[in-house]
């Protein structure tokens, strides 16, 4: 089917870099509906009468590992515009919430329908380049990840500061920006090879009389059974049996948790400086900052082979940036320096992020949606278990040394990878 014009790999650039563009809307969403929750806290805390500072982080946790369990059994599906409607209904249910437990449990879901953005919108992705023509456009993919946790934060430091609208339209705003987004996902093509085949079989059998012409999930009877019972238990198989997985899902879990342990962290550093909300939010700007760093420093990732090279940077930068931020975390030290730490740390985890996504793609080929699918488990799994004070110099310096461990992964990977890829089961 490579010659078919139907094909997702035969439309055009402009085809394919529109859906692209729109995965990685997708994606920012999603970054910004997980993580511009914590700046509504107080507000959130204020009007539903409680003041359990834990309950409230438990939001952000539970939506970090509601995206860690739903590509298990959504890889398979990949209906993405069913689950960004579950993320317009949560958004506004949360905003009309009137107890902690209908935003825990809502949050819950908000985090299973939108891990369509990290894992599902990464495999459309896959659908429509080929391995050689895949590095900007998930470069791409990676930027809008970090990019929208950052810029989300600035509207909701403004929203927050405002007495009448707080955490409520917060929630508001993310609802109708998905809206929006329900709309565009809605006239996408389908980018799935298999769904494509059975829907070109479908009508054959009726117009032949013939029920050969079939496609296999209409031959074999449970097969969506076995797809998702196969999506549910290969990620586990690969987490432990396959070292490159291991190793990866093991290292963006420990950046993942990282970065929202010190996006935790930033507005008790901020207050130290008398920072009111929306210079709080301002200061997530520079999380920005550090993601546009890393795609202008990234042509060397588009070539096939190169693919962790800059991940190799990115295993340096991580560490160095947390001693930078933890040790410049005074109220009598400039506030400079924590600016200097978390840009270099977003750089690096930019590159070790889109490093693992490119990689593991290129490894896995048809089983890279499960081997997407462990590594999102687990980076989610630690990140959910985020709140570590990062404040506190030494609990940075802790996160310093650990990545310094991690980063010699990419060295291990460019000197033995071949060797270690093919003792893959």
């Amino acid at each position: 089917m490579s010659s078919d014009p139907a094909h997702p790999l035969n439309c055009s650039p402009r085809c394919r870099w529109g859906i692209t563009c729109v995965c990685a809307l997708l994606t920012l969403s999603v970054s910004a509906t997980a993580l511009s929750y914590t700046l509504g806290i107080p507000s959130m805390e204020r009007d539903l009468g409680f003041s359990n500072h834990f309950l409230s982080l438990l939001g952000l946790a539970i939506f970090v590992f509601g995206c860690g369990l739903s590509p298990l059994y959504t890889a398979p599906l990949r209906r993405i515009v069913g689950e960004k409607s579950i993320i317009v209904v949560c958004c506004v249910g949360i905003a009309k919430a009137k107890n902690i437990a209908t935003v825990i449990a809502l949050r819950l879901l908000l985090g299973m329908a939108g891990a369509s953005g990290s894992t599902l919108t990464g495999g459309s992705i896959t659908d429509i380049w080929t391995a050689a023509e895949r590095g900007k456009p998930m470069a791409l993919f990676a930027t809008s990840a970090l990019f929208g946790t950052g810029i989300s934060h600035v509207f909701a430091g403004w929203i927050e500061q405002n007495p009448s609208l707080g955490r409520r339209w917060i929630h508001w705003t993310q609802a109708i920006y998905s809206g929006v987004l329900l709309v565009l996902l809605a006239l996408l093509p389908e980018t799935r090879v298999s769904v494509l085949l059975t829907r070109r079989a479908n009508p054959i059998p009726k117009k032949t009389g013939n029920d050969c012409y079939r496609a296999r999930g209409e031959r074999e009877k449970g097969f969506l059974r076995v797809m998702l019972k196969v999506s549910l238990v290969r990620p586990f198989i690969f987490l432990a049996t396959e070292p490159i997985v291991i190793a990866f899902s093991t290292w963006v879990g420990f950046c993942w948790g990282l970065l929202y342990s010190l996006l935790s962290s930033i507005q008790l550093v901020t207050a130290l400086h008398g920072f009111t909300p929306d210079q709080t939010g301002l200061f997530f700007l520079f999380i920005c900052l550090g993601a546009l760093v890393g795609q202008m420093t990234n042509p060397l990732q588009e070539k096939l082979y190169l693919r962790l090279y800059r991940a190799r940077v990115g295993a340096l930068l991580v560490p160095i940036g947390c001693f930078v931020y933890g040790w410049t975390s005074f109220s009598s030290a400039s506030i400079a320096g924590p600016f200097v730490g978390i840009v270099m740390t977003t750089t690096g985890i930019y590159h070790i992020y889109l490093g693992v996504l490119n990689y593991l793609s290129d490894s896995y080929l048809i089983y890279a949606s499960s081997a997407l699918a462990a590594q999102s488990l687990l980076h989610n799994l630690l990140g959910s278990i985020c709140p570590l004070r990062l404040t506190y110099p030494w609990a940075s310096s802790l996160a310093g040394f650990i990545g310094f461990l991690f980063s010699l992964i990419p060295f291990v990977l460019i000197l033995n990878g071949p060797r270690i890829r093919a003792r893959s089961r």
